[in-house]
């Protein structure tokens, strides 16, 4: 008799990962959010907050059952936060 291995299943999902990613992509809105309040024209107001919206856009479209999308999308909204100007 020889083992196999098990199969994915919701079951074996972390739900942690979907969070981190989540929670990831909410300082990343949050930081977009704070460039907006220190705006100095509407239009670079406007921009930022369309950014954030395109930001929660891109959350809603990753499959939490998906471990390595998650992470990916995870690493980039950091990377993405990052990269941001100072507010």
């Amino acid at each position: 008799m020889t083992e196999t291995q098990p199969v994915h299943s919701d079951v074996a999902r972390d739900p942690m990962v979907y969070d981190v990613m989540r929670e990831t992509a909410t300082w990343y809105m949050g930081a977009m959010t704070a460039l907006s309040r220190a705006a100095t024209t509407e239009a670079e107001t406007q921009r930022w907050m369309n950014d954030v919206a395109a930001v929660y856009q891109e959350v809603l479209a990753v499959d939490p059952r998906d471990q390595d999308l998650v992470r990916a999308k995870t690493t980039e909204f950091h990377q993405r936060r990052l990269a941001l100007p100072a507010a």
